[in-house]
């Protein structure tokens, strides 16, 4: 499955779409790479990569909305499947 966990071992997730930024060997500073957009989240990947994800869309259409304005900034940005915890 092509999905990503956004967390290491949570006990309750809900399926949600995120929009990957960037993916990068090494982490980097996301204030300065990410200017302007609040609350992207840092995953390491099980390849190594660290991945960058913006947003929490509960459908498909959403995440496509916000991909426009995000590819001005982000042209090879794309939307991902991820598992979002539920804080219970």
């Amino acid at each position: 499955s092509d999905t990503v966990l956004l967390n290491e071992r949570p006990s309750v997730t809900k399926k949600a779409f995120s929009i990957q930024l960037k993916a990068t060997r090494s982490p980097i500073d996301v204030r300065k790479v990410f200017p302007g957009y609040e609350g992207v989240r840092e995953i390491v990947a099980e390849d190594g990569f660290y991945k960058y994800f913006y947003g929490e869309y509960n459908s498909i259409a959403k995440a496509k909305e916000a991909l426009i304005d995000v590819r001005k900034d982000f042209n090879d940005a794309f939307i991902r499947e991820v598992n979002i915890p539920i804080n219970k």
